[in-house]
């Protein structure tokens, strides 16, 4: 028995080995084996684009510089009216007095105008007939006229002198004489004319001026009294009397009669002269004058 029981071992083995070659061999799974056909990325070999660093440049806004004075100025040889605007219809803002000179920031060359800085602050408007302009007036802004003001009603009642008599301030821009520019606007009919307000009023003179004397004889004086009267004049604010050019009464509204009464003295003028003055505010007209003789 142990004779046979390597025998027995060796045919159990091969036994063994025939039925291990017999059994299925074990696939591999499909997704196991399965190759990738997707091609890989493509993987971009350009260098990046060089990002620029630089920050980028910012529009400058102009700064206005400071102002400097154009080194322009004027004086006057006489008294003139400086306004708002290039005629006596503009407002009066001040009256430029020879001595002084101010600074001018601009120019009006149609009427002859210059605008100038006040002392006060603000411009204004200075005729330039009396006016001396020391420097270069080249560099100055030609400015444009302002709108007129508005046309205002002369009242008779009230006093219309505004001190622009030429007598006065000088300022005599009336617009019959404010072509000294040749701008010639007055030849285009679209161009309305720019009315002017009259600098002041001249009183029409009393009428129908008369003098009459009765004379009073009591020696060894002589007393002579004189009758003046006048025709009333429309508006007037008053009378002036005058004897021999001397004013002797100032009398109010429509009176139209008045009565001198003096002592004749001895070797006196033989004759007198009386007048009469129409008023209105501190306008007067020419007095209008009557000579009598004297009582002797």
């Amino acid at each position: 028995m142990k004779r046979n029981q390597p025998i027995l071992i060796l045919v159990t083995a091969l036994a063994i080995a025939a039925m291990a070659c017999n059994l299925p061999v074990a696939q591999p799974s499909a997704d196991a084996t399965e190759v990738s056909t997707e091609e890989p990325t493509e993987v971009s070999t350009e260098e990046p684009t060089e990002v620029s660093t630089e920050e980028p440049e910012v529009a400058q806004t102009e700064v206005p510089t400071e102002e400097v004075p154009n080194g322009v100025r004027v004086s006057v040889s006489t008294a003139t009216n400086c306004r708002t605007g290039p005629d006596v219809a503009y407002q009066l803002l001040m009256t430029v007095q020879p001595g002084t000179d101010f600074e001018v920031v601009g120019k009006y060359t149609p009427k002859t105008y210059w605008i100038i800085n006040m002392p006060t602050g603000g411009t204004c408007w200075l005729w330039g007939q009396y006016a001396t302009v020391i420097g270069d007036t080249s560099v100055l802004p030609e400015i444009a006229a302002p709108a007129p003001p508005p046309v205002a009603q002369a009242d008779p009642n009230q006093n219309e002198n505004s001190n622009d008599n030429d007598s006065n301030n000088k300022d005599s821009e009336n617009s019959n004489d404010s072509g000294n520019g040749n701008d010639n606007s007055n030849n285009n009919p679209t161009i309305p004319l720019i009315p002017i307000i009259p600098a002041f009023i001249v009183p029409s003179p009393p009428s129908n001026v008369n003098v009459t004397k009765t004379c009073d004889f009591n020696f060894p004086n002589t007393t002579q009294t004189s009758t003046i009267t006048w025709g009333d004049t429309s508006s007037e604010t008053g009378y002036v009397i005058y004897k021999d050019g001397v004013a002797i009464a100032n009398l109010g509204a429509n009176v139209t009669k008045y009565v001198d009464k003096f002592n004749v003295l001895f070797g006196a003028n033989t004759q007198v002269k009386y007048g009469v003055q129409t008023v209105i505010g501190s306008s007067k007209s020419a007095p209008v004058e009557q000579t009598i003789d004297v009582c002797n």
